[in-house]
């Protein structure tokens, strides 16, 4: 994961500015270090899905790319992710075909707290 990462090199502990210019990463840069790190620390059932990794990652990079004073919306941390799609959430009623309101309600909080944690 850190191939790409370079340490400034000085004569001295404070680093030149071609040096600092030189170990500028993008906000696509950072956010795809974020995904990939994420990927490799959870299992894949983590996610559910690979389409809910990608909202995942695509929420992700809204995030970093948000300026100083800027806030990401409260609804904007689960939108596109497939709730029913994550079998964690439900523990042994994986098999029911239909889950009750409720169930889903309790799911949708714990997964809300989750993202919470992971922002």
């Amino acid at each position: 994961l850190l191939s790409d990462y370079k340490q400034c090199k000085g004569s001295d502990d404070t680093p030149s500015l071609a040096d600092l210019s030189a170990s500028f990463l993008t906000g696509d840069q950072v956010a795809s270090f974020i995904c990939s790190c994420l990927w490799s620390a959870f299992p894949a059932s983590y996610w559910g899905s690979r389409a809910n990794f990608d909202m995942i990652c695509s929420t992700a990079t809204r995030f970093i790319k948000l300026r100083r004073r800027e806030q990401m919306p409260e609804g904007e941390l689960l939108k596109g992710i497939k709730v029913t799609d994550i079998k964690w959430l439900f523990g042994d009623r994986t098999t029911q075909k239909t889950r009750s309101r409720s169930d889903h309600e309790a799911g949708t909080i714990l997964l809300q707290n989750a993202m919470h944690w992971l922002y």
